[in-house]
């Protein structure tokens, strides 16, 4: 098992337990097959790039210092804080597994090819140039816009309120889309049941666009 403290600056203040972060990164040596990220309020970018996982992130507020830990091949980050803000940026290897939960914040991830499990309370996820997946996201408030290079073999998207836009490949998708208050909007792609590559989305309010890319 791995576990270090993060390189860069913390600069404590005036009120305890806040602390501002400047320039945090760490490289991860160890062998990583699957990242579990969890954050309680800002935003978490992952980005697709060959080499060992990296980390780097700004955090400022009420809270303590982002932790992080190695153990048969999962990488589990954690910041848990109270007013606070920031971003956490993550680089790994296409074909790492990701798990990412947010209380308050945006998530993005580009250039992924593995399976891949976003809930967020309050913020948008960006999902950009993905593999096969499986792609899982849910969110409570906040909008769902995924792009795939490939036909992905499942798509889940629930959101509560807010707008679901998929772009794939064009192929035949297995659909289930459900916008009780809104409207579904499907484009160069065919609807077939009988397909292996499933797409489901659901949305209280707001509307879903699938279109072929």
């Amino acid at each position: 098992m791995e576990r270090s403290r993060w390189s860069g600056l913390w600069l404590p203040l005036l009120a305890g337990g806040c602390v501002l972060s400047v320039d945090e990164s760490l490289t991860i040596h160890d062998p990583v097959d699957r990242i579990e990220i969890e954050v309680s309020a800002g935003d978490v970018s992952i980005r697709g790039v060959d080499g060992p996982v990296k980390l780097s992130g700004n955090f400022g507020g009420a809270g303590k210092e982002p932790e992080h830990s190695v153990s048969d091949g999962v990488l589990t980050v954690s910041y848990d804080c109270g007013l606070c803000g920031g971003r956490l940026t993550v680089d790994a290897p296409p074909e790492t597994a990701v798990v990412v939960t947010t209380g308050a914040g945006d998530v993005s991830v580009d250039g992924m090819l593995a399976r891949l499990d976003a809930s967020l309370s309050g913020g948008s996820a960006d999902v950009r140039d993905h593999g096969a997946g499986p792609v899982i996201v849910t969110a409570d408030i906040g909008d769902v816009d995924a792009s795939f290079v490939e036909p992905p073999d499942r798509v889940d998207v629930d959101v509560t309120t807010g707008f679901v836009e998929i772009e794939v490949p064009p192929e035949a998708y297995a659909l289930d889309l459900r916008a009780p208050a809104g409207s579904t909007s499907v484009q160069g792609i065919t609807d077939d049941p009988s397909s292996p590559f499933e797409i489901t989305a659901r949305t209280r309010a707001g509307s879903i666009s699938v279109r072929g890319r």
